[in-house]
């Protein structure tokens, strides 16, 4: 449970182009890419880890991260290295 909470934490700071912070997550609303919500539920996963709400609400979060990161790459325009199935011989 603690490395999927390091992980989302690390995720948002790295995809709004940040160094990784663990002492202050209020300001995640604040920054351009983020989920909704993602301060208060993060303190949540945060104060009851234990709880299986708080897994569920982790998951959750991590699979709006992604779609974040998707929709992120698509605007950029930022495009994945082709893969050796494409490739034209």
């Amino acid at each position: 449970m603690r490395f999927g909470i390091a992980f989302a934490i690390q995720w948002i700071h790295w995809m709004n182009g940040k160094t990784v912070d663990m002492e202050n997550i209020q300001h995640f609303d604040q920054w351009k890419v983020h989920p909704v919500n993602c301060s208060e539920r993060i303190q949540f996963i945060l104060s009851r880890p234990v709880l299986y709400h708080s897994y569920v609400q982790l998951c959750e979060l991590i699979e709006e991260l992604e779609k974040q990161f998707y929709k992120l790459i698509a605007i950029k325009g930022i495009r994945k290295a082709p893969s050796a199935v494409n490739k034209e011989d």
